[in-house]
């Protein structure tokens, strides 16, 4: 193996950087071909980067939680045999590999020529000023710490020394608000209030993550593009809740949620010209429906995909959730799991949400929002009683999907929401 460059892989023909979320070995690890080195999060999910061959992890040139472009240098492996010096040496020479295209377009600035710089005179530091300044910290403080970009800088600035202070974040990361409150420990720091001081509303700053980015620009693009439309329906929901308990009893257990997804995918296949997805200006029809659901993380918000939920029965569907959303917690996503689906349900009844309208996810050209259920009178054959209702809401794609296409698609969905007998 000899010496052998780790750089920031390039998953697919749009990524241009990623974030290094998490390292799973340490230098001086031994490796084994396929053992998983690190986890590298990309605008659309975290995919795990593995060790093309064995060898020994000589240094890891990145931290967690750093975003690099396509080709940056992220660690160096190679035989066991070789010396610090070799590894130095080898690192010395690293070229980068051009990523302009990955990038962007990007290119590196050039280093400016270096000129004379006239030095501001110095002025007298207050009493207040020479009780709080400490001598700059030394970059070899930092060597080894699991600490994050932004916590680093505020430590740098206000020279409070990271080896004393406690993390409290995953794995023991000293978090920016670690450094903060070491700071007024330290009396650094302004506290946030205290007798006799001025109280301080200062934001905490948190970064968006690759996912959150992306989402916030693939749903900008599709507010701004899309001619979205509304449709709102009430509904019974007495009669599913009823069939829900039945299919309980016999051992079938199933969610709310997964009814209602298999409910759609039913409708899909009576109203087909609502189960497409919208390419430039042609129009993609389904013969099957591939249900995007939208799940929150606390990394932000994705869509898993349901496959073929027509043909599934009600313990598949639950199963293909329960394992979705495992995966969405611990971001073990696919691209397989997030390809685009036909259609797209949002369910935020479980926070008390009665209605809402969504955001299309494009390319599918409707979202089914579901809002939390209530009771209120309602008519019945032997005159009316209390009911349980529930209101849902679809958004739709002017451009492919028009007015009396989606209402058909739910007054189908609402026909079998309140005549559930053959659901299995």
């Amino acid at each position: 193996m000899s010496l052998k460059y780790l750089t920031m892989p390039k998953w697919g023909i749009e990524m241009q950087k990623g974030t290094l979320s998490e390292w799973h070995v340490k230098e001086g690890d031994a490796v084994e071909k396929g053992q998983l080195l690190a986890l590298v999060e990309t605008d659309k999910i975290t995919n795990e980067l593995e060790a093309s061959q064995a060898g020994l992890v000589h240094k890891l040139v990145v931290g967690e939680g750093e975003e690099h472009v396509v080709g940056q240098l992220l660690a160096v492996l190679g035989d066991a045999g070789e010396t610090p010096e070799a590894v130095a040496a080898f690192l010395a020479e690293f070229v980068a590999a051009d990523t302009s295209v990955a990038a962007g377009g990007a290119s590196a600035p050039e280093k400016p020529e270096s000129k004379p710089e006239s030095k501001p005179e110095a002025k007298p530091e207050s009493k207040a000023e020479s009780k709080t300044k400490s001598a700059p910290l030394a970059p070899a403080v930092f060597e080894g710490l699991n600490i994050s970009p932004a916590a680093k800088t505020l430590a740098i600035e206000l020279a409070i020394d990271p080896r004393a202070i406690a993390g409290t974040g995953r794995k023991g990361r000293i978090s920016l608000q670690d450094v903060e409150q070491a700071a007024i420990a330290a009396g650094v720091s302004q506290p946030k209030s205290g007798e006799g001081e001025a109280l301080s509303n200062a934001p905490t700053i948190t970064e968006m993550s690759s996912l959150q980015k992306a989402a916030a620009k693939h749903l900008s693009r599709a507010k701004a593009t899309i001619p979205h439309f509304y449709l709102r329906l009430n509904v019974n929901l007495e009669p599913l809740l009823a069939r829900k308990k039945e299919l309980a009893a016999a051992g079938v257990k199933a969610s709310l949620n997964d009814l209602l997804i298999k409910l759609s995918a039913l409708a899909l296949k009576e109203s087909p010209d609502v189960n497409v997805q919208l390419h430039g200006e042609a129009i993609h029809k389904f013969a099957h429906a591939d249900i995007a659901v939208a799940v929150a993380t606390d990394y932000g918000l994705v869509t898993p995909v349901v496959k073929l939920a027509d043909t599934l029965e009600l313990p598949d569907i639950s199963a293909a959730m329960g394992a979705l959303a495992d995966k969405a917690r611990n971001k073990k996503l696919s691209r397989e799991d997030l390809a685009p689906g036909t259609f797209t349900l949002s369910n935020l009844g479980m926070f008390g949400i009665e209605s809402f309208d969504a955001i299309i996810n494009p390319p599918s050209c409707a979202i089914l929002a579901v809002g939390a259920s209530r009771r209120e009178w309602g008519e019945t054959e032997a005159g009316g009683a209390f009911q349980t209702r529930l209101t849902l809401s679809l958004s739709c794609d002017h451009r492919a999907i028009d007015g009396a296409t989606g209402a058909t698609f739910l007054k189908t969905l609402k026909q079998k929401i309140e005549n559930p007998k053959t659901l299995s």
